[in-house]
């Protein structure tokens, strides 16, 4: 685990806690509701009882002064209870209450959306300073390049992926030659242009699924990952021509240079980054010399 595991994708969350607070409120507002008229309901209904009990009541005492008790048959009663106008009452509070539990529901909503809309822009706006931060953490700012924490970063996650999907993989270790001589002479905005310059080089000498970073100083390397074989042909001679091709530019003031050595990871015989860095470094150098010898 590195650190580019910490970034936490909070912008992808915020629709899921979006519906879980519309859920809830929806769940809160409408089961008051669904209480309330049950309440309103139950209301009338005791009314209708205490009203039949009334009059039932009426009855009896009717019944008493005209001489006859209770349970005596002396004809048909007829008891009418006026029920609309409570059932009218009823309609009218749940009515209202729909009204007012919509608004309160709606006003919620509202609230939970505007709420939500401004946390999400925080979020953006943190997320973009994050990448951003981490962005200026693994890239060279001269030349756009990953640096080095950016490299072994990367690196170490394909030497891992290679490992188990047993790909082999070609690492590149790199030396601008001559740095120190054209900042000597020419000034140092002339060596940061020749650093720039080569760069470039190594965008167009590898491919994009490829990691190329600057390590620091005039130090570059390159990872070339899915190779099938050992072949580092495939890059360095297509280095050589773009080189060769740069230093054909006319009004030049330096002559660019660039020594390179490479070191293949076998899938079978498996070695760390910094196994791989030290043996292709150990070749760089050795065509560093033979430069030097030819030119002497």
């Amino acid at each position: 685990m590195d650190f580019m595991d910490n970034i936490k994708p909070g912008t992808k969350n915020i629709n899921r806690y979006f519906i879980i607070l519309i859920v809830i409120w929806t769940s809160g507002v409408f089961a008051t509701l669904g209480w309330d008229i049950y309440q309103l309901k139950h209301s009338t209904t005791r009314l209708a009882n205490i009203s039949a009990e009334i009059s039932y009541n009426k009855d009896v005492l009717y019944r008493a002064k005209q001489g006859y008790k209770e349970g005596d048959i002396r004809g048909g009663i007829n008891i009418s209870i006026p029920m609309e106008p409570l059932r009218s009452l009823e309609r009218s509070q749940i009515n209202d209450a729909l009204i007012a539990y919509s608004f309160l529901w709606l006003l919620g909503i509202g609230g939970i959306a505007v709420s939500t809309r401004h946390l999400w822009k925080q979020l953006v706006y943190r997320e973009k300073i994050e990448k951003e931060v981490i962005t200026l953490s693994i890239t060279d700012q001269l030349t756009g390049l990953y640096n080095r924490r950016g490299f072994m970063t990367f690196a170490d996650r394909q030497l891992k992926l290679a490992g188990r999907n047993k790909n082999g993989m070609m690492l590149f270790f790199a030396d601008l030659d001559g740095l120190k001589d054209i900042n000597d002479r020419l000034g140092h905005k002339e060596g940061d242009k020749a650093l720039i310059e080569a760069a470039s080089v190594f965008r167009e000498t590898f491919r994009t699924s490829d990691i190329i970073a600057r390590l620091g100083g005039d130090e570059f390397a390159a990872l070339a990952i899915d190779m099938k074989e050992e072949n580092p042909e495939i890059f360095t001679s297509r280095l050589d021509y773009l080189i060769e091709k740069q230093n054909e530019q006319e009004n030049r003031t330096y002559k660019l240079s660039i020594s390179i050595g490479g070191s293949f990871q076998d899938p079978e015989n498996p070695r760390s980054i910094d196994e791989l860095i030290s043996q292709a470094d150990k070749l760089m150098y050795e065509q560093k010399k033979q430069k030097k010898a030819s030119s002497s």
